[in-house]
C-alpha cells in the first residue's frame, strides 16, 4: 500500500518495540554474522528487519543490499558478482597495489608534514580526560529551497553537491573555532575499481580532508580550492587511515580522536533500485553513542537534503547542536546569495537575527525624570527598597555590602556633616576608574 507508512502510522509503537528487541550483540567468532526476520503487521503489511555488525557491512553494502533485495522481490535475477572478497584481499596484497600504496603514502605524508591543529569548537561542558563516546542523534532538514539551489550551483560548476556542502561545512567549523586550518574526516566506499562495485563487505576507508578557509578568500575561490584538494585526496583513497596514523607525528590525547574530531558524510537516498516493489522509509531510532565530537551525515533525497547529526553529549547540549545546524543553513543561504563575498564577510546569524540583536534586544533606553538629580534618584530608591543591596565594595581583602536602610541611617546621621563615609568606586572594562 503506497499510502501506508508503518513507521509513522498505527504500527509505529509495535515496530519500535520489535526492532529494539531484535537488535542484540553478535558473537564475532560464531558466523553467520547476519540476523534477519519478517514481521507481519497486518494481512498485507510486512517488515523485513536485517541486523549486521559493522565489521562485515559498510554504508555502500547497505545500499547494495536494499537495491538487490528490491530486484529479487520484483521477480528479477541478479547478475553474478564480478569479484569476491578473497579477490579483493589478493588485489590489496599484489605487487601493483603495494607500489601504489607507497606512492599514496608519500602524498599523505606531504599533506600532513607540518603541525596539525586540534579543532577547538565552543563546548558546553569541559572535555573529559578520557572519551567515553556517550552521544545522541539529531535529525534536521535543510530547507528545500536551499537544497535545490545547492544542487543547481553544483551543476553549474560541474561538481557534486557533496563538494559544495563540504566547503560550507568547513567554513562553519572555521567560524565556530576561529581557526583557518581545518581537518575533517569523511568516509569513502573503497570501490574505485568497477569490479568491486557489486562487492558486499567492509571496504570503507576514512579520508582526512585538510583545507584552509582563509578569511581573505572568496567563497568561489575556496570552493575551487576545496574541490581540487578533495579530488586529490580521493585519488589517493586506497591508503589506509590506520597506517597514516602510525606514520605521522601527532600528539595523542585520550580525550580526543587522532587527527580530527569532526566527520562529514554524504550519501544518496537508499532505494530499491529501479524496482517499484520496494519503498525505503527512514526510521529514527534513539542512538546513545557518538564516535566523534560531531558527525554531520547528509543524505540527498528527491525532496532535498536530510541531515543526521551525531554528537557527544559530554561536550554539547542539544540546543547548541541545533544552533550549529542553523548556522550551517545560514551560511548556505549567504554563499548562494553572494558567492563572490569573502569568507570574512559571511556571518553566522541571519539578517533578521542581527536586526533583533542590534535593535530589539538592545533597546534599553528608559525615560529619566529631568526634575531630579542622580543623588535624589538614588535616595528615593533607597527609601523604596530598604532591604535591597545598593552596592558592594572591598577593602583590605574584605568585602562590604551597603543596604538601603544603612544608607538612610548614614544619611540621617551625617547629613549635616557631609557625605556618608562610604567609599564608592566605579570601574569599567578598559581599566579606568573613578
Amino acid at each position: 500500500d503506497p499510502g501506508f507508512d508503518p513507521l509513522t502510522d498505527a504500527y509505529s509503537g509495535l515496530v519500535k518495540d520489535v526492532v529494539e528487541r531484535f537488535i542484540r550483540p553478535f558473537d564475532l567468532s560464531a558466523p553467520p554474522l547476519l540476523r534477519a526476520a519478517v514481521v507481519s503487521l497486518a494481512a498485507h503489511h510486512h517488515l523485513v528487519i536485517v541486523d549486521m555488525p559493522h565489521i562485515i557491512c559498510d554504508g555502500y553494502s547497505l545500499s547494495l543490499l536494499v537495491k538487490e533485495f528490491g530486484l529479487l522481490y520484483s521477480g528479477r535475477t541478479l547478475s553474478p558478482a564480478a569479484a569476491s572478497y578473497t579477490d579483493y584481499l589478493n588485489w590489496l596484497a599484489g605487487p601493483a597495489m603495494q607500489r601504489e600504496q607507497q606512492r599514496q603514502e608519500e602524498f599523505w605524508l606531504r599533506r600532513f608534514e607540518d603541525s596539525i591543529p586540534a579543532l577547538e569548537l565552543p563546548l558546553d561542558f569541559p572535555r573529559p580526560q578520557i572519551s567515553d563516546f556517550t552521544g545522541a542523534l539529531l535529525h534536521m532538514n535543510v530547507p528545500s529551497h536551499l537544497g535545490l539551489q545547492v544542487e543547481q550551483l553544483a551543476s553549474d560548476r560541474n561538481i557534486t553537491p557533496f563538494l559544495v556542502l563540504l566547503a560550507i561545512f568547513t567554513i562553519l567549523l572555521s567560524k565556530l573555532s576561529d581557526q583557518e586550518d581545518i581537518v575533517v574526516g569523511t568516509p569513502v566506499s573503497g570501490r574505485r575499481n568497477q569490479e568491486l562495485e557489486g562487492l558486499f563487505g567492509m571496504l570503507v576507508n576514512t579520508l582526512p580532508l585538510r583545507n584552509r578557509p582563509l578569511a581573505s578568500k572568496t567563497f568561489v575561490e575556496f570552493l575551487e580550492e576545496t574541490t581540487f584538494r578533495t579530488i586529490e585526496a580521493f585519488e589517493n583513497q586506497d591508503y589506509r587511515f590506520e597506517r597514516l596514523l602510525e606514520k605521522i607525528d601527532i600528539p595523542r590525547n585520550t580525550g580526543r580522536n587522532p587527527l580530527f574530531d569532526v566527520m562529514f558524510a554524504f550519501q544518496s537516498h537508499l532505494n530499491g533500485g529501479d524496482s517499484k516493489a520496494v519503498e525505503v522509509v527512514n526510521h529514527k531510532f534513539e542512538r546513545f553513542v557518538s564516535r566523534f565530537d560531531v558527525t554531520f551525515s547528509l543524505m540527498q533525497r528527491p525532496d532535498g537534503f536530510v541531515c543526521g547529526i551525531e554528537y557527544s553529549t559530554k561536550l554539547f547540549k542539544r540546543a547548541t547542536i541545533q544552533r550549529f545546524f542553523s548556522f550551517f543553513c545560514t551560511i548556505i543561504d549567504a554563499v548562494l546569495q553572494a558567492p563572490e563575498a569573502t569568507l570574512q564577510e559571511i556571518e553566522l546569524i541571519s539578517a533578521d537575527e542581527k536586526r533583533k540583536i542590534l535593535h530589539e534586544f538592545n533597546d534599553t533606553s528608559r525615560p529619566f525624570p529631568h526634575d531630579q538629580t542622580i543623588t535624589g534618584a538614588f535616595m528615593n530608591r533607597a527609601k523604596k527598597f530598604p532591604t535591597i543591596r545598593l552596592w558592594e565594595f572591598a577593602t583590605s581583602g574584605s568585602r562590604t555590602a551597603v543596604w538601603g536602610n544603612e544608607w538612610m541611617w548614614w544619611r540621617n546621621v551625617c547629613g549635616g556633616l557631609g557625605p556618608a563615609p562610604v567609599p564608592l568606586r566605579l570601574s569599567w572594562s578598559s581599566g579606568h576608574s573613578i
